[in-house]
Parts: structure tokens; sequence; C-alpha cells
């Protein structure tokens, strides 16, 4: 499907080129360091459309954060917009971030071994057993679970929920929906684990820009986060009608139009 936007007169520049930080880990659908994923094709179409080349480059995460505050890249993908980076620019609308305009939605959900009465119905926490596992170094899960006066214990790798949980030292962990996924495929999990279907949180994830190049290019800027509140990514639902990211259900998805009066709803 091929994308076509008019590029307007106040947003040409004589900019030609754009470094854009990924995770040096698997973010489907947004970012993969390996192969292209679809968020990253359809930013180079965005980008490519008002004569712009594009290159990623995958960095630790918050080497990605650092370098783009400082100017070294002018974008970061893909980023929820929490107090952790207020040194980025995200795109707003009388004073709140635009959830119009962001490239998707990011689930975070809980995972248990099979048969285990720990739970989350929504509202609660239930039935759990020792900490909650979450990964180290991404706040919401530590966020929400201080919230729910929740003790949590961090790992270093998506792998270490899973063990973790299969060795008794908990019952419950939480993390992004592809995580958990990944996790419970790897072969001595296969089978031991399952996802509630409850989420635990929802968050629109966005192409954020450095203060530098907004404050040069902000015109630019505007223009293309639009086009992305025109378009968006078609992640089928699985059984239960839960929208699941995950490799195996996008891959070879269409970008898909969805009418410019259409909500994506809200971040609240």
């Amino acid at each position: 499907m091929l994308l076509v936007w008019a590029v307007p007169a106040d947003a040409a520049t004589s900019l030609q080129a754009l470094d854009i930080c990924i995770w040096h880990d698997e973010v489907p659908p947004y970012t993969s360091p390996m192969a292209e994923a679809q968020g990253q094709q359809l930013v180079r179409r965005v980008m490519n459309s008002y004569g712009l080349t594009v290159t990623f480059v995958a960095r630790p995460w918050n080497r990605c954060i650092k370098e783009t505050a400082e100017g070294r890249f002018q974008a970061v993908m893909p980023v929820a917009p929490t107090s952790d980076y207020q040194q980025l620019i995200f795109p707003r609308r009388q004073g709140e971030v635009d959830s119009r305009q962001a490239l998707g939605v990011s689930r975070l959900l809980a995972m248990r071994p099979r048969g285990s009465q720990a739970n989350w119905d929504g509202k609660r926490f239930s039935g759990v057993r020792g900490p909650v596992i979450h990964l180290h170094g991404i706040s919401a899960p530590k966020v929400l679970l201080e919230r729910h006066g929740m003790p949590a214990a961090s790992v270093a790798r998506p792998e270490d929920m899973g063990e973790m949980l299969l060795r008794g030292r908990s019952n419950l962990a939480i993390d992004l929906d592809y995580r958990l996924l990944a996790v419970m495929r790897r072969s001595k999990c296969a089978g031991r684990l399952e996802l509630l279907s409850n989420p635990l949180l929802e968050t629109h994830m966005y192409l954020a820009f450095s203060k530098h190049f907004y404050q040069a290019n902000g015109a630019l800027v505007e223009q293309v986060w639009q086009s992305f509140g025109e378009w968006r990514l078609v992640v089928p639902p699985n059984r239960s009608g839960y929208q699941v990211t995950c490799p195996r259900d996008v891959a070879g998805q269409p970008l898909a139009r969805i009418p410019a009066h259409a909500e994506r709803g809200s971040d609240q």
C-alpha cells in the first residue's frame, strides 16, 4: 500500500536525513534491530513522503534516551509519555499529549504459573505469593505496584521473570504483552505459564523528538505527527478479542487507514 501526503510549504526544509534511535531488543510491532518492524516501515514511509531518508540505530534504551536528548539522534521510538522522558517532545493538544497522533497502543499484562491462584481482576490483585516480578528499568510496572501497595522485585532480563515463577520465588510477573508472550514461548516455559486476560495498563506509544530538532523543525514535526494520526498498525485480536502485539501475529499485516475523525481513546 502506497502512502502519499502533500508536503505543505511551511514544512519544507533543507533537511535530508534523520537518525532515529531504537531499543537494541525487539519491540513488536514497532521496532526491531534485525529487520524493520511495521512501526519503522510506517515512519520511513511518512518521512520519505517529505523527501527525507531515515536511518534506524539500535542502542540500549537508556543510552537511546540520553543521546536523543543531547541531540545525537533527532528522534527515538517507541516511547510512552511518562515523567521519565520529559526531556523529549511529544505531540500535544490543549496542553496534553495527543493520543490521536500515536504510533499505537501497548498493554501491560500479568503472567502466572498455570493453575496459580494469583489474579488481577482489572481493579485489584489477589492470591499473590511473594513479590510481583517486573523488568528492571521499566517505570510503569514499578509505579503501578507502588500505587497498589504490592511488594515488587526486578530482574535484568525478560526470561528471568519466567524462571523465577517456575522456581516458586513468586507466582505473578507483569510486563508488556509481547515480552511476556516471548517468555511463554521459551522451551522450558512452554505450557507452564499463562497470561491473565485483564490488562493492568494501556499506554500509547510515540515517535518522540529531541528538543533541539523540534526547535529547528517544528512545522515538519507537527506534519509528521499528523500523518500518524491518519494511519495506524493493524494488529489482529487473539481468541479472547484482546489485541496482542507479537511478531507471529503482526507479520505481513498491512497498514490500514482510519478515518481522520476517529478517536483512538485516552491515556487516562
